[in-house]
């Protein structure tokens, strides 16, 4: 059976992980995927040790996801991590590829990645908590850097935003 496809806008949510009363920084914020049914792609740096997680996406609707039964992996290793979400709509699953390091040409995969980073913390809701945007970029992976650290570079056409001086959080 062919699925339609669904728009990536559709499955792209913000991660918002509690930490708890009393931790520094109580809440971390990451971005995620829908992947399949109601399962959310993310980051495990971002939900580890989290108490409660939930996602919105450019709704900025809230939906709970299932910290109990969550795989998180260790971010050290292996940073990913997958929730389910029962609210969430219920898409089909979005092909998933590996990048292959055994090329015999210096290849080069061009791609594009999008989330909800730091930087795009754009307005405030009725509550006064802060709203993160989206953000977009387009780049390359050259699957023959970082052989050594075992890691994939994604190599952006366009220059980040400035960090802050060192003092400001």
């Amino acid at each position: 059976a062919v699925t339609e496809p669904v728009a990536v806008a559709r499955r792209l949510v913000e991660v918002i992980a509690d930490r708890g009363a009393g931790r520094k920084p109580r809440r971390r914020y990451g971005s995620g995927l829908l992947l399949s049914g109601r399962w959310v792609l993310t980051a495990a740096h971002v939900v580890q040790d989290a108490v409660a997680v939930q996602v919105r996406g450019p709704d900025k609707i809230l939906l709970d996801a299932v910290v109990e039964s969550a795989l998180v992996g260790d971010p050290d290793r292996c940073d990913l991590a997958l929730l389910e979400v029962p609210a969430a709509e219920d898409l089909p699953r979005v092909p998933v590829a590996r990048v292959n390091r055994e090329v015999t040409t210096g290849e080069v995969i061009d791609c594009w990645s999008l989330g909800y980073p730091q930087f795009m913390q754009t307005a405030r809701d009725r509550n006064g908590r802060s709203l993160r945007d989206t953000a977009q970029v387009m780049g390359q992976i050259t699957p023959l850097s970082w052989l050594v650290g075992k890691l994939l570079s994604l190599q952006v056409e366009d220059r980040p935003q400035e960090l802050p001086p060192a003092q400001i959080r």
